[in-house]
């Protein structure tokens, strides 16, 4: 809150809006397109098998949850009519 304060103070709202906003970068991030190919051509059955196959493409070991949070956000939204999935046409 202090550097939001402090920005304002010196540059207004205009230095607010211009503040370069840094989001973070995982380590896995370097990795994704590999990633997405391997589970494309052979699909996960199990989390832990997600765990295990990305600690040896990658070399970066994450927790089951981890790796669970991680492909819910990369998985692509799947328009639905009521509930149920729409075929592609």
């Amino acid at each position: 809150m202090a550097r939001y304060i402090g920005i304002f103070c010196l540059h207004g709202v205009a230095g607010l809006r211009a503040f370069q906003w840094a989001k973070p970068v995982g380590a896995q991030e370097a990795h994704r397109t590999t990633l997405e190919a391997e589970f494309h051509e052979r699909p996960p059955h199990t989390v832990a098998e997600a765990a295990e196959r990305i600690a040896t493409l990658t070399g970066v070991r994450r927790k089951e949850t981890q790796c669970a949070r991680s492909s819910k956000k990369s998985r692509p939204e799947v328009a639905s009519d009521g509930g149920h999935p729409i075929a592609p046409e």
